[in-house]
């Protein structure tokens, strides 16, 4: 028998008072999903370089949709307005390193 196409599945992420639906896929757990998004969205990101934070500057860092890991990396997604947003990162205790920034056509990447 065929399956049809399958609805997604999201968790219920909550960091401080905000709670946010994502999808965990790659075996990511919702206790690493409440460390990662609170990062972003508490602001507690290093970068790479410079451009890699003007990049990040110009997101919404408070719609994340999903979030991944495998292969030794690390990826979350925002979405925006139409707009979606990949950034490749790695989590160091509270804070979160972006590595690569992905989305609207373009790539910045400084590794």
């Amino acid at each position: 028998m065929e399956s049809g196409p399958q609805e997604e599945e999201r968790t219920i992420v909550r960091v401080g008072n905000r709670t946010f639906w994502v999808e965990l896929l790659g075996g990511v757990k919702p206790e690493g999903a409440e460390k990662v998004i609170g990062a972003f969205v508490n602001g507690r990101v290093r970068y790479d370089s410079d451009d890699l934070k003007d990049e990040v500057s110009r997101i919404d860092l408070t719609q994340p949709t999903w979030l991944t890991t495998g292969d030794g990396e690390n990826w979350i997604n925002f979405s925006h307005a139409s707009q979606n947003t990949l950034i490749k990162f790695q989590l160091n205790g509270d804070e979160v390193t972006v590595h690569k920034v992905t989305g609207h056509g373009w790539t910045a990447r400084y590794e």
